[in-house]
């Protein structure tokens, strides 16, 4: 009887562990799909993201568009949580200069909150630029002006704000501030007058980088020799500091003929770092930096993108080569990282953002089609477009993704749901 009660207690035991094995599996995810595209560039901050559920034919069928909504004017990109979608817009119904953050339904697009404040002045191109960020139960936006902002991601209701620019005397580039917040472990880093960190409970001032004028681009970290670095795209240089600190690893100068530094540095591999501007005649470049200073390997023409950042597959490096002001003129080129050779380049006409999904690059162009295309060193291998976005504004704001779901906006305000699934 005894023999028998254990046996039937040891069995018990054995479903007990299947069940819960079974069950953390079903339930465990890639690391990069722990929170949502709650971050400039995704999860890996490098535009890309893998999702076993994402079916590139979703492409065919203009029935996967699930929702259309309409915010305020601008180019601040779509911050994706699990069931919200958090974007900016300028109020255009205002004399005032305006800008309103708004929390929408991921599920339908209804507006769920929204939260407006004011700007001493206008820019040109007027609109918030920068992408909320969210961080635990908060979110945080940053307005053209340099205003941070945190807010309870449930309510809405302001934590506290700091205007940057003006508490730290930095000035302010032609076109605002563009670069998104970058947090990690409760530090806040922008791309504000050479580099700052700020803490994310209070927004005081951890550390100040030395002066540098403000670039458009968003900080990007990495792991340097064992330690946390951070590295910004000011509007004349390349610079890379410690993340503790804020004490300079290496610089290297970056002119152009406008102080348009705005498309994120691209990390290659360990210790190489790959940057593009347009507004001058060789305008992609390949640094060594594992030595400790900016090495150049190569400078030249290959992609010279004007805002849209670039993405790695496999050993190659993808883009649209070319600026806004340059209609017709625009190619998606494809670049050998390590030599800085086009493979090849193929004219696209119209200017445009990539973001990757697993294998399949997903291309929306400035007048809102959407195309998938296929990373090769064969050539430009386009699918089918969508046309995904109805108004007459551009399109500039880079996609984001999320849970088998394209979030798109233009510079009118109009977001597009795409279910890719």
């Amino acid at each position: 009887m005894m023999n028998k009660f254990n046996w039937c207690k040891n069995m018990f035991l054995q479903a007990v562990v299947i069940i819960s094995l079974l069950l953390l599996c079903a339930c465990s995810k890639p690391i990069d799909q722990q929170e949502g595209w709650t971050k400039w560039r995704g999860p890996s901050g490098d535009g890309t993201i893998r999702d076993e559920a994402f079916n590139p034919s979703f492409i065919n069928n203009k029935d996967n568009i699930k929702w259309r909504t309409t915010v305020g004017s601008g180019y601040s990109g779509l911050c994706v949580s699990n069931n919200r979608v958090y974007t900016m817009g300028k109020k255009n119904d205002s004399g005032a200069f305006i800008d309103v953050v708004y929390c929408i339904d991921s599920k339908n697009g209804k507006i769920v909150w929204t939260y407006e404040y004011t700007l001493m002045r206008e820019y040109p191109y007027a609109g918030p630029r920068a992408m909320p960020v969210v961080d635990g139960d908060r979110l945080f936006t940053l307005s053209a002006d340099g205003d941070l902002t945190a807010l309870d991601v449930h309510s809405g209701e302001k934590i506290w704000d700091r205007n940057i620019p003006y508490s730290e005397n930095l000035p302010i580039s032609i076109y605002g501030i563009t670069g998104s917040p970058v947090i990690e472990k409760g530090v806040i880093y922008l791309n504000i007058g050479g580099g700052i960190a700020l803490n994310a409970d209070t927004g005081k001032t951890i550390w100040k980088g030395k002066f540098a004028p403000t670039g458009y681009a968003t900080p990007v970290l990495l792991d340097y020799k064992g330690t946390r670095a951070v590295m910004f795209f000011t509007g004349n240089m390349l610079r890379l500091l410690n993340a503790a600190d804020g004490k300079i690893i290496a610089s290297s100068d970056w002119i152009n003929e406008q102080g348009i530094n705005a498309a994120d540095p691209l990390i290659v591999e360990d210790g190489n770092v790959l940057v593009s501007t347009s507004y001058r005649s060789d305008g992609s470049g390949m640094y060594d930096f594992s030595s400790g200073s900016f090495e150049e390997k190569w400078v030249r023409s290959g992609i010279s993108t004007h805002f849209s950042s670039l993405i790695k597959h496999d050993e190659l490096v993808y883009g649209i080569h070319g600026d806004t002001n340059a209609r017709g003129r625009c190619e998606f080129t494809c670049l050998d990282p390590l030599s800085g050779e086009v493979v090849w380049s193929s004219r696209t006409s119209l200017y445009g953002s990539l973001i990757k999904v697993n294998n399949t690059i997903i291309y929306l162009n400035e007048n809102g089609q959407l195309y998938t295309v296929e990373p090769s060193r064969e050539g430009f291998k386009v699918s089918s477009s969508l046309n995904a976005l109805y108004g007459r504004a551009n399109s500039w704001v880079a996609p984001s993704y999320w849970k088998g779901h394209l979030y798109l906006r233009s510079n009118s305000g109009e977001v597009v749901c795409v279910k890719a699934i």
